[in-house]
């Protein structure tokens, strides 16, 4: 399902790649600490909503690692309680997006699973 068209509010959304909605079990590293399991909601070429239970902070350097495809490097964009947006850094960011788009385990949305479920 693509989410990009019109926003809830009836503005048009303005990001330059169309996100999609997603429910891919992954794993975030911090380094240098240890990768901690976490949970992809959105994907687009440029970034993630990823779910995770680990405190972040903005700009702070990660890795998202997704199995069956490999590890894509970014940084922290945006950080919630339960969630932060990922800006991918690595060069394989579309393949990443195409990979998880087609590998979707289901629509979800944050609020309806748990971030490392």
């Amino acid at each position: 399902m693509d989410i990009g068209e019109i926003r809830r509010d009836g503005t048009r959304e303005r990001r330059r790649h169309p996100r999609r909605r997603v429910a891919i079990r992954a794993f975030l590293e911090v380094p240098p600490r240890a990768a901690q399991p976490c949970k992809v909601y959105n994907v687009s070429v440029g970034n993630a909503l990823v779910g995770t239970a680990q405190p972040l902070h903005l700009d702070q350097p990660v890795v998202l690692h997704v199995e069956s495809f490999g590890s894509i490097a970014g940084h922290v964009a945006r950080v919630t309680s339960t969630t932060v947006a990922i800006a991918f850094t690595g060069v394989n960011a579309r393949a990443l997006a195409d990979f998880i788009i087609v590998n979707d385990d289901s629509d979800a949305e944050p609020g309806n699973m748990s971030p490392a479920a």
